[in-house]
C-alpha cells in the first residue's frame, strides 16, 4: 500500500475539482442546447420565425472559461490535466508560475484548439 503525501492528496483534489468544473460546464451546455431546441420547436409549432438570441450568435464568448476567476492552484491543476498524455513539445508551458501567465497559457491553448477545429 503506497503512502501519499499531503501534496499528492492536494494535487489529486485539485484534479478532481477541475474535472468536476468541466463536467458541470458540459452539463450546462447540454441543458442550454435542450432549452434552445424546445424554444425553436415551440416557435415552429406556433408558425413564428425563430429568432437567434444574441448569446448564441457569439458561441466563442459563450463557451469561454473565466480563468481569471479561478484559483492559481486550480489553474495549475488544469494545466497538469491538459498536459497529461501530450508530447513534451506540445505541452502547455506558461511563461512563469504567476496566475496571469497561467491564464494566458490556458487561453492560448483554448484558441489553438478552436483554430484546429476550424
Amino acid at each position: 500500500m503506497a503512502v501519499r503525501t499531503q501534496a499528492e492528496w492536494d494535487a489529486n483534489r485539485r484534479k478532481v475539482k477541475a474535472q468536476a468544473a468541466k463536467d458541470q460546464k458540459a452539463e450546462a451546455a447540454k441543458a442550454l442546447k435542450a432549452l434552445e431546441d424546445r424554444r425553436k420547436h415551440a416557435a415552429e409549432l406556433n408558425g413564428q420565425p425563430v429568432p437567434v438570441p444574441a448569446a448564441a450568435a457569439d458561441t466563442e464568448e459563450a463557451e469561454g472559461t473565466d480563468y481569471a476567476s479561478m484559483l492559481k492552484a486550480d489553474l495549475q491543476a488544469e494545466l497538469s490535466l491538459r498536459n497529461e498524455g501530450r508530447n513534451e513539445d506540445s505541452q502547455i508551458v506558461p511563461e512563469s508560475g504567476k496566475k496571469d501567465a497561467l491564464v494566458a497559457a490556458l487561453q492560448a491553448d483554448d484558441e489553438a484548439d478552436t483554430e484546429e477545429e476550424a
